[in-house]
Formats: structure tokens, C-alpha cells, sequence
């Protein structure tokens, strides 16, 4: 009998790509099937109050209350207490609406009286009568931080008040070395199939959850499928400011070099190049010592096996062991260039 456990689904989530990802799988999957764990380096102490937007827009997006024009906060929310803070000379460039000021001060409060990330979230996600899981990445504090040409801002600086325009020079998730992943991360990885990252921003959502202790060891080790869902098309970001921040950085704003941030590709690399040069070295040698070959079989062959190559779907065979699955695939793609030669 295969359990839900069993067939169990792991999102990376962050910011509005990565809660719309969310939105569809909870769509499909069956409740317990599916775990989110968010990043929470974007959170902040704001009017007091402890603020996870990451968290709240997971949370408010599968619950179907979220503002979808803005893709973020509560929809028909009101902004009486803002207006007030206003008049009170608060600066209230973070707009947080009335109905999104209960969950922060519920939080705050709870943080306060003992609780951790992962508790107040749990009580959350049941009040809100989400089915899935919906994990902190650590209930330590991790901030991103990012060095510009106006100076050090935190995320929501950067994001919110300056609208993403400073020059990035360099981003840091201050905290991240001394915190731990959350109980409910690290069950999630250890007994999930299947491991997706959402489309959100590698650099301020994805990099953060990776860049605590252990996480990206364990992600590297993830003895399932892995799936990352690009954010990047045809060279432009498909919301944010990912594309600004990657050329301000001197990355090239491509999938290729959001796939760096995922893992080592060194291996796979290895082994499509080695395959490369053995099949053009027994082609060569069959050439040399001129072993007569009927050229309609070669031909019948090197037809084959581009079509065997074309149709072949890798992930029809993660069943097999990783390492064979990392030889024989490259062998299988490289034979057109042996019957060819």
C-alpha cells in the first residue's frame, strides 16, 4: 500500500510566484500530500508588530483571500488604522490593512507569550482551514540585507520603500549561520518524493531558505525528483525585480544561471562530455582500422537512436540509482553522434 506520506510533495515557496504555485498544486494534491516551506528572511518588526509576509501571502493566497490584483495582503481590506498611524506622524510606506493588522498583532502576541515561527503558523494555517502544510524554514531570525548605492537596506526597505530603484552591490541573509532548519523543514525533506522550487527570486526568497545550515547539503542529497520552475523567460523576470538585481550583480538574467544557485551541475556536466568524447573515439577507431559497416544499418541506427533520444523522459526512470540514471542518460543522448561518425 503506498501512503500520501509516501507520494508526499515539497514546495520552496516565496514571495507572489511561489504562492501562486502553491494555490495550484493544494488544487491537486491531496491535502496531506503537500508541505510548503516559505522563506521568512523578508520578515520584519514593523508598528511594533512581528510581520511574515512570505507566510501571509501563502497563507492568504490558498485560503482565497488574497488581494489578487496586488497578489499580496487581504481583499476589500481597509486602511483606517494606517490613515491613523499617519496622523500620528508614523511613516506608513509598509501598508498593512485593518484586517491584516489581526494576524500581525495575533503573532506578535503569541511570539511574545513563548511561541515559535512554526507554532504560530501551524495555528494559523488550522484557523484559516488550510489542508496543507505550511512551514518557516527556520524559527530562528534570518534577514535579508542588501548593500546598494544608497547603503545597507533591509529587504523591505529595498523593496517596499525605495520600489526595488537602488543599485544592488551585494546581498546578505544576516542571522542565517546561526540558525537552525525548522522540525517540520527537515521532516518535510526527509519524507517528500518529490522536491519543487517555485518560481520566486533565487536571490532574496530562494538563496535564504538554502543558506541555513545543512539545508542545501540536504537538498543536494534529496534522494527524490527535483523541479525548479524559472522565474526567468526569454531573458526577463516574470514579476519582481530579479532581472535588475541579476545585471547589477553581473549575473546574466537566464535560467542557466538561476540553475547555479540550485546545485552543482559539475557532475552531470562530467559525465555528457565524457560520453561526447568516448562516442567520437570509437567512431574514430572504427574508422581507422576501417572496419567495413553496412551504412544502411548505421543509418537505420543513427535514426533510432535520435528518435529513442527525442522521446526519452527522464523522469520515467528515477526508480533507478542516481548515479547509473547520470551515466546512461548522457551514453543514450551522445549515440547519434557514434552512428554518425
Amino acid at each position: 500500500m503506498v501512503t500520501q506520506e509516501q507520494n508526499s510533495v515539497l514546495l520552496f515557496s516565496g514571495g507572489v510566484g511561489g504562492a501562486k504555485l502553491a494555490v495550484g498544486l493544494s488544487g491537486i494534491l491531496e491535502p496531506n500530500e503537500l508541505s510548503i516551506v516559505v522563506n521568512t528572511a523578508d520578515d520584519e518588526e514593523i508598528y511594533g508588530l512581528h510581520i511574515s509576509p512570505d507566510i501571509d501571502t501563502v497563507l492568504y493566497s490558498i485560503a482565497d483571500l488574497v488581494n489578487k490584483e496586488t497578489g499580496w495582503g487581504i481583499n476589500n481590506d481597509t486602511f483606517t488604522t494606517l490613515e491613523s498611524f499617519a496622523l500620528l506622524g508614523e511613516e506608513t510606506w509598509f501598508r498593512i490593512g485593518d484586517i491584516d493588522f489581526q494576524t500581525h498583532i495575533k503573532r506578535t502576541k503569541m511570539l511574545i507569550d513563548g511561541y515559535s515561527l512554526s507554532d504560530v503558523t501551524d495555528f494559523f494555517t488550522k484557523k484559516f482551514k488550510i489542508p496543507n502544510k505550511i512551514i518557516p524554514m527556520t524559527d530562528g531570525n534570518v534577514r535579508t540585507v542588501l548593500q546598494t548605492d544608497k547603503g545597507k537596506l533591509k529587504f523591505q526597505e529595498y523593496f517596499v520603500r525605495e520600489n526595488c530603484k537602488p543599485i544592488v552591490h551585494s546581498i546578505q541573509y544576516e542571522g542565517a549561520l546561526n540558525s537552525n532548519i525548522s522540525k517540520g523543514f527537515l521532516h518535510a525533506l526527509n519524507t517528500s518524493k518529490l522536491l519543487i522550487i517555485g518560481p520566486s527570486n533565487p536571490l532574496l526568497s530562494i538563496n535564504p531558505i538554502l543558506s541555513i545550515p545543512k539545508v542545501r547539503d540536504l537538498f543536494l542529497k534529496f534522494d527524490g525528483l527535483r523541479i525548479a520552475v524559472s522565474p526567468i523567460i526569454n531573458d526577463y523576470a516574470i514579476r519582481g525585480p530579479l532581472a535588475k538585481i541579476m545585471s547589477e550583480l553581473g549575473l546574466a538574467p537566464s535560467c542557466t544561471e538561476i540553475a547555479k544557485y540550485y546545485g552543482s551541475t559539475w557532475l552531470v556536466t562530467s559525465f555528457v562530455i565524457i560520453s561526447i568524447l568516448v562516442m567520437a573515439f570509437i567512431a574514430n577507431l572504427l574508422i581507422i582500422k576501417k572496419i567495413k559497416i553496412n551504412s544502411s544499418q548505421i543509418y537505420s541506427l543513427l535514426i533510432v537512436s535520435i528518435i529513442f533520444g527525442y522521446y526519452l523522459f527522464i523522469n520515467k526512470y528515477v526508480f533507478l540509482n542516481k548515479d547509473l540514471l547520470y551515466l546512461l542518460v548522457p551514453i543514450i543522448l551522445s549515440l547519434p553522434l557514434l552512428f554518425s561518425g
